[in-house]
């Protein structure tokens, strides 16, 4: 299985009385992991998270094999071996993440569980802390086609299928005291309303590009859903829709620039001299650490080190949250641009997980909540 559940679904969507709340609808397994990546410690990584079928990958491999062994020996002239020895040392190739949920469905005869909460999907589970009532909520997922971004496998292994055989949506219930409930009805009879705040992920991706200077018009966004943080990744082609190879690990493509582009003003505005070979990539790391350290507890440990940022998981993090007064209206273009040490003749695209503001008024009627 891969580092994710939602790649069994191609699109997932959150309503509320019919009213779209939030949705993700193209590649929601590498929204899911990007969001895991970002937000999740490296303690809650390999302890917590695996409730959630999180195991995040270590290398791009299929690789369950910890150690490797060599014995070398001295012979005789007849061939029998007098002196022999074993040298036991680590498997560069082996990938912690894919053993781990190797173990878990090998051990299980194949099945598995897991709780998977919203909040690690959408914002809106996430930001939004308020009590609501006479709300249907319900969540649509788009099953895949095929389970070729479910599954990674190593090759010579038979082909996998996966079968659902159980999907629960679990609400929280409240059950208030008395004043409690006094409190509440009064405002549902005085007709009150209130307005809540999250930030809404969006997931888009590029057709295929080959050039060395990728320019991307991602989208573009009225100031009403303001960007605030912008997350890109390279992936070469090839990765999706087959088990022999992973599709939520991205690629450096030995990009030396990377910049993004929000109502004329470039982030950053100086250049950013990536050099993957020579391990020249501190400043874009630090881009991703700065919001991974914003948004948990850096005293519990970030996730991705040094070298798994340059090896797995080189993403790209543009922060918007604090935008010039000029920036406050209008629509605007989101364009992402790069340079790449040299064209990719085997073609690769692009993805960007936008998070950007949403506001929604809650009312009442006497009977139950209005959403607008």
């Amino acid at each position: 299985m891969a580092n994710t559940l939602m790649g069994l679904f191609t699109s997932v969507r959150l309503t509320a009385n019919g009213t779209e709340i939030e949705a993700l609808n193209q590649y929601v397994d590498v929204a899911a992991v990007i969001q895991g990546l970002i937000r999740y410690s490296r303690d809650f990584s390999q302890t917590s998270a695996s409730g959630r079928w999180w195991y995040r990958d270590t290398a791009d491999t299929a690789s369950s094999i910890r150690y490797t062994a060599t014995t070398t020996g001295t012979t005789t002239a007849e061939g029998a071996p007098i002196v022999a020895t074993t040298s036991v040392v680590d498997n560069p190739d082996f990938n912690e993440g894919f053993a781990a949920r190797k173990a878990l469905t090998s051990s299980s005869g194949g099945y598995f569980n897991a709780r998977i909460p919203l909040s690690s999907l959408f914002g809106f589970c996430r930001d939004v802390r308020k009590m609501m009532y006479g709300v249907q909520w319900q969540l649509f997922l788009q099953r895949s086609a095929s389970d070729g971004d479910a599954i990674v496998r190593a090759s010579g292994t038979d082909i996998g299928k996966v079968t659902l055989s159980r999907l629960s949506l679990w609400m929280p219930r409240l059950t208030l005291s008395l004043a409690a409930a006094t409190q509440a009805n009064e405002w549902i009879l005085g007709g009150n309303g209130m307005t809540v705040y999250w930030q809404r992920g969006q997931m888009n991706d590029t057709s295929q590009f080959t050039t060395s200077t990728p320019t991307w018009k991602i989208t573009t966004l009225s100031d009403v859903e303001r960007p605030r943080h912008v997350f890109v990744a390279f992936q070469r082609n090839g990765r999706r829709s087959d088990q022999l190879e992973n599709g939520v690990i991205f690629d450096t493509l030995s990009a030396n620039e990377v910049r993004l582009v929000y109502g004329g003003r470039m982030y950053p505005q100086s250049s950013t001299r990536i050099d993957y070979a020579q391990k020249r990539y501190s400043r874009v790391y630090g881009w991703l650490l700065d919001f991974m350290g914003r948004d948990q507890d850096v005293n519990s440990g970030l996730q991705l080190s040094y070298e798994d940022f340059g090896k797995i998981a080189p993403i790209y993090h543009f922060d918007l949250e604090y935008q010039e007064e000029g920036l406050a209206s209008g629509v605007k273009e989101l364009e992402f641009q790069a340079t790449l040490a040299a064209p990719i003749a085997a073609g690769y695209r692009i993805y960007a997980f936008i998070m950007a503001d949403r506001t929604m008024t809650l009312s009442t009627d006497g009977m139950r909540m209005c959403l607008r």
